[in-house]
């Protein structure tokens, strides 16, 4: 998703962001930042296995309590409120 905001804003935009993106689960999103890395100039297959093989274990620790909470509720329709 692209956010636009005034140029003035820019700093305490990204600092929000950030707090925001700081708040899921960790090894997701370092799974995903080194197949952000790793994958550049990868064909479209190639970056699809390299995204598997760097989230599988991002899957066992954290996939299964992340499901259970989606179950009850948690992250429906983009709420993120409480993750």
């Amino acid at each position: 998703m692209i956010r636009l905001v005034p140029i003035f804003f820019n700093w305490n935009f990204g600092e929000s962001l950030a707090h925001e993106i700081a708040r899921f689960p960790q090894a997701a999103l370092l799974a995903d930042r080194k197949s952000i890395i790793e994958g550049r100039g990868l064909s479209v297959r190639d970056a699809l296995k390299l995204e598997w093989a760097n989230g599988k274990d991002a899957i066992r620790r954290e996939g299964v309590a992340g499901a259970g909470r989606f179950r009850d509720g948690a992250g429906r329709h983009g709420d993120f409120s409480v993750i």
